[in-house]
């Protein structure tokens, strides 16, 4: 009943805001995503997040997600569905950052947690094989030959040892999706970032660019361990996830052209390669 109800709200404020509020879009800024579907919408000086979805397919998947983490309450309080059109509360507080404080580690520590509890779409599919990827950057010359078989090698090894999960995940865990209110809550503010995937590939993603230092990974495993265990994230499949999270953000980085991150990531992968 409840989507039903959203699905029939008079959506007054929705038409307003397109007929009389301003409208920007926060494509490039921080806490966004990387689809271009957030604005930032004003209306009688009120600020909203309107989320404008390429369809209304994805809205109605958003839309699902709420229904399931509503409770848990770290999403911003959706308001208003029309169509393709979402309008959410506006977050009043800041973005996080990246030296954050060991309460908000721990807190989304959390919100990693609660989303993985959730298990992969039925329909879910991986799209595109790891192999076929890394050999698709081999042979356009963004790595190595050599650096492409070192890959090659640890992943086959690490692949007799872990046996990879599939979950929902939050995918995009880094300081730019993460807000703190002016009571000290933390919201997830990227909705369009949860998507079925390896169970621990925002783990992968908040270790290697977000909480690198190890008493910030201690927090977040703690905040982790108060919802759902984190055993299953052992120094295997860690190292296994971040290999394949690498040889992800190298591949869609080159193809946006955005050279540097490409060669960071590259350094990135060769120390991962010489832990043991």
């Amino acid at each position: 009943m409840k989507l039903k109800a959203l699905f029939l709200n008079k959506m007054k404020l929705i038409k307003k805001i397109l007929k009389e509020g301003k409208i920007k879009s926060m494509s490039g800024e921080t806490g966004v995503g990387s689809t271009g579907e957030a604005h930032l919408a004003i209306l009688e000086g009120k600020k909203y997040l309107l989320r404008i979805c390429s369809d209304n397919k994805t809205s109605r998947k958003y839309l699902a997600y709420y229904h399931k983490f509503k409770k848990y309450g770290f999403l911003p309080k959706l308001l208003e569905i029309n169509g393709k059109y979402m309008l959410f509360e506006f977050i009043e507080g800041k973005m996080c950052d990246e030296e954050e404080t060991s309460k908000t580690i721990y807190k989304v520590g959390r919100i990693c947690a609660i989303i993985n509890k959730f298990p992969a779409e039925k329909d879910y599919k991986i799209k595109k094989n790891f192999l076929e990827k890394l050999k698709e950057i081999k042979t356009k010359k963004i790595i190595s030959k050599e650096l492409a078989e070192k890959v090659k090698k640890e992943y086959n090894l690490l692949k007799k040892r872990v046996d990879l999960k599939y979950s929902l995940d939050a995918g995009d865990v880094t300081c730019d999706n993460f807000m703190v209110d002016t009571n000290g809550k933390v919201y997830f503010v990227d909705i369009e970032a949860i998507k079925s995937n390896i169970k621990g590939m925002g783990i992968a993603k908040a270790f290697s660019t977000w909480f690198k230092k190890e008493d910030e990974q201690k927090k977040f495993r703690k905040g982790y361990n108060s919802i759902n265990s984190i055993k299953f994230y052992d120094k295997n499949y860690a190292k296994l996830v971040t290999l394949i999270f690498f040889i992800n953000r190298i591949r869609f980085k080159a193809q946006k052209g955005e050279q540097d991150y490409v060669k960071r990531t590259i350094n990135k992968l060769e120390r991962l390669l010489e832990t043991k």
